[in-house]
């Protein structure tokens, strides 16, 4: 399973092609795909191969659009939860280099 946060403006396409890509930031969601996603075509990728993708409010100042390409995945909550932990292996990361000097 892979999960990528996404810009706001990268360019989709939520109509199954019936109409032209659009802004991410300007998608409309309703009730069940805030909780279960929405599938995408991302522009300029190959042509069948869609996403899931879902809206993660970080703050009242900050949303986040997370892509997936399993669709196994069911809720935002997991998706929240998986990048948590991302977060935090970043941030392990990051630590142990500035400490031990890794990358030298």
């Amino acid at each position: 399973m892979s999960q990528q946060p996404l810009k706001a403006n990268r360019q989709v396409d939520d109509s199954g092609a019936h109409q032209a890509s659009q802004r991410m930031d300007s998608l409309s969601w309703n009730e069940t795909e805030l909780q279960s996603g929405k599938r995408l075509k991302i522009k300029g990728f190959p042509k069948d191969p869609k996403v899931q993708c879902f809206r993660v409010v970080v703050s009242t100042h900050r949303t986040d659009f997370v892509v997936t390409n399993a669709m196994a995945t069911t809720t935002t909550e997991a998706i929240q939860q998986a990048c948590g932990f991302r977060w935090t292996i970043e941030q392990l990361h990051r630590e142990t280099k500035q400490v031990t000097s890794l990358e030298a």
